[in-house]
């Protein structure tokens, strides 16, 4: 019999990373809200129903991302690093929030736990980290630290108590026996491998490339599975010779062990599905990026009730697919009346012509067909949504740090995917080297052109000019500012006290509703500490929220003149940061008391023992860039000869900026701009020196070259 809604539970504000099952009508949930939840089926005249509640075990302020049972006992990991134990039926009010145990050992986010309870009497547990490491710990106390992979240890499981195997963002798998790496299997997976999962002498990997490998612990491959069309988020053992995955593609996915055909595929109305359980009953339980966990049963006394069920497919149905996603050529549609006739095979997708003229994708499962959602084409998306005041074809969630906030990725459907790329990474901060994953996620998630292939090639024009955004450099990472304030507050002599740290850690988490805070404490440190690095590191971060600029000015002047080229770049980023501010930030920056005076303190050149000229060259070029955005957008005409100055006779030519990539990029952006609104410089352009030596240098690269045939074409 086929799987079938059973219960939807809301009780999580954020994404269901982990789930663990206790028994026939317990599980527990883990989510990026910080909280641990206890569900428990409720029992009608001694037999189990579809109604469910759940007991807050424990909250706190960080992501927690995995979760084990032993003894009684939840353990649960996330960005705090310390493992913590808590009763599982305790809730936070009984146990005050504090942990029984506490294993203290990794440095990074815990993103993997297990657990193993021995025929001695003593109770083992695994963890995994992004630390690089995994722990085998014994009754509380680490045993060993299992050192060799080269990225995060994404999984961790028991083979026995003197036997492990772990796999990793390396693309890896490793068996150890007691801490000593016995095996290393690197054929396996062509991405990142996101779980493992232990059965008798097998174990079945499941990866970002899409696949699910079924092994024997010599590495040998006995079976693939195919048939997700994302990352492979999580794949387990299941009773009765059966596997159950999920992933990237909205579905929870039950598998033939023996056979490895796809026995049903459940679509869910959330874009990923992180974590699958089965309970001693059979039912399977599944955490989504929606807040929801929801319950399958094959029970028909545990059926969800009919409006529950009506609710769930039409909440499926309403869900919009991409064309580029599911691989459907929208010229080749299948017709209406194929959805009369038996599908090919379980999991099968269609995409047909309604006679209303819509577009549809249809999936064959459990013997029916049924629609998972409307089609939406690369020529955009009639729904549009909202971000940051403008509207858009769609507006991604996307992970780049395990345990922090997914990033917002804006775009339109027949946008420029590396034009896009630019912008994404430009305003988080991000290295050029993710450029190319996120132009693939574009492309594959909007149905734009894939510029990088020789069959899709376009000309895309009109890439000037560039201002529909300011670009930011505000990104930052919570754990490791707030680790180098504790370390630097300890050598000065004006530190803080305990409770104030514990407050800027808080407050750090949401610098928008803090600012009032952060802002006093960054000018205790600059006027106080010998060391200022914090002080600026904090209003780069806050600016964008200040309510009125006063006294930043010396704050600046004090930066742009220090000793420390750290506080000078971490200064240029506030002053393109400043950008961001929409009470008072453009008014400021228009200021020629302002733009005249930073660009003659700003060098151009600097120490090639100065670690940070990098990220100086992006700060710089991004605050050029800034004020060309400024200039077209708000009609600021006035700062052309300053910023046109400064960019062709400063800047421009500086080997800080021809040195990177990146700032090269942003500079000549800057310079397109300009040429847009100015045609003296469109003239000379091609005779620039400094753009002759970034077209030699980098002209071969795709978005480079997009500039420079956009500058031609004009």
């Amino acid at each position: 019999m086929a799987y079938t809604l059973s219960a939807t539970l809301e009780g999580h504000d954020q994404d269901v990373r982990n789930l663990i099952a206790i028994d026939a009508s317990t599980f527990a949930s883990c989510s990026r809200d910080g909280s641990v939840r206890t569900w428990m089926q409720d029992n009608i005249n001694g037999a189990s129903s579809n109604e469910w509640k759940s007991l807050l075990v424990h909250h706190t302020t960080a992501f927690i991302n995995s979760l084990c049972f032993l003894d009684g006992i939840l353990y649960c990991g996330g960005t705090e690093v310390i493992i913590q134990g808590f009763p599982y039926l305790s809730s936070q009010e009984e146990n005050n929030n504090e942990p029984l145990f506490s294993l203290i050992g990794h440095s990074k986010n815990v993103c993997a736990l297990s657990s193993y309870s021995s025929d001695d009497g003593d109770d083992y547990i695994i963890s995994g980290s992004w630390d690089q490491t995994a722990i085998v710990w014994q009754n509380g106390e680490p045993l060993y630290r299992l050192v060799g992979h080269e990225a995060s240890v994404w999984d961790a499981k028991f083979i026995n108590k003197h036997k492990f195997i772990t796999c990793s963002a390396d693309k890896t798998v490793k068996i150890w026996e007691n801490d000593k790496c016995v095996s290393t299997f690197t054929h396996l997976h062509t991405d990142v491998i996101r779980s493992i999962d232990v059965l008798g002498d097998h174990f079945i990997t499941s990866s970002n490339d899409g696949t699910i490998k079924y092994c024997d612990f010599d590495g040998k491959i006995l079976k693939e599975f195919l048939g997700h069309e994302s990352f492979v988020y999580q794949a387990i053992f299941a009773q009765d010779k059966k596997i159950i995955s999920c992933g990237e593609d909205r579905s929870i996915r039950i598998w033939d062990l023996e056979t490895g055909n796809i026995l049903q595929v459940i679509t869910v109305p959330s874009i990923s599905v992180w974590s699958v359980v089965q309970l001693n009953n059979g039912d399977i339980v599944a955490g989504s990026s929606d807040h929801l966990i929801r319950v399958f049963t094959q029970e028909k006394s545990r059926f969800a009730s009919d409006l529950e069920l009506e609710k769930f497919r039409s909440s499926v149905e309403n869900s919009a697919i991409n064309s580029k996603t599911l691989g459907i050529d929208e010229t080749k549609l299948s017709p209406y009346e194929v959805l009369q006739f038996p599908g090919k095979k379980e999991g099968q997708v269609v995409a047909v012509k309604t006679p209303t003229g819509a577009i549809e994708a249809h999936q064959y499962s459990s013997g029916v067909w049924g629609k998972i959602g409307d089609v939406v084409g690369s020529s955009g998306n009639e729904s549009k949504v909202e971000f940051e005041g403008q509207t858009y074809d769609y507006v991604f969630d996307v992970d780049v740090e395990e345990g922090k906030p997914p990033l917002k990725l804006p775009c339109n459907a027949n946008d420029n995917p590396y034009d896009v790329a630019e912008q994404f990474l430009a305003k988080y901060d991000l290295p050029a080297s993710f450029k190319d994953q996120v132009v693939r996620f574009i492309i594959k998630n909007t149905g734009g052109v894939d510029l990088s292939t020789k069959e899709n090639k376009v000309k895309v024009s009109n890439i000037l000019p560039s201002k529909e955004n300011f670009l930011s450099l505000d990104n930052f990472n919570v754990d490791k500012l707030y680790s180098g304030i504790c370390k630097l507050n300890s050598n000065e002599e004006n530190n803080f006290e305990e409770p104030t740290l514990n407050e800027l850690r808080i407050a750090l988490e949401n610098p928008a509703t803090n600012v009032d805070f952060l802002w006093t404490n960054a000018a205790i440190i600059r006027a106080n500490w010998k060391q200022k690095v914090p002080a600026y590191d904090i209003l780069r971060i806050i600016v964008p929220y200040l309510p009125s600029p006063d006294n930043l000015t010396e704050f600046i002047t004090e930066g742009l003149t220090s000793e420390s080229l750290v506080v000078k770049m971490l200064t240029v980023r506030s002053l393109v940061n400043i950008f961001q501010n929409s009470d008072w930030g453009l008014e400021l920056m228009s200021s020629p008391s302002i733009y005249e005076s930073i660009f003659s303190v700003i060098d151009s050149e600097y120490s090639e023992n100065f670690r940070q000229k990098p990220q100086m060259a992006i700060a710089i070029s991004s605050l050029v860039y800034n004020y060309t955005v400024l200039i077209l957008r708000e009609n600021k005409y006035e700062l052309i000869p300053t910023i046109a100055d400064v960019l062709n006779n400063k800047y421009g030519s500086s080997h800080l900026v021809l040195d990177s990539e990146e700032a090269s990029y942003r500079l000549l952006i800057a310079f397109g701009n300009l040429a847009t609104i100015e045609h003296s410089l469109l003239q000379y352009y091609s005779s620039i020196s400094w753009i002759k030596d970034v077209k030699a240098r980098y002209g071969t690269e795709k978005r480079f070259s997009y500039v420079f045939d956009d500058l031609s074409s004009m």
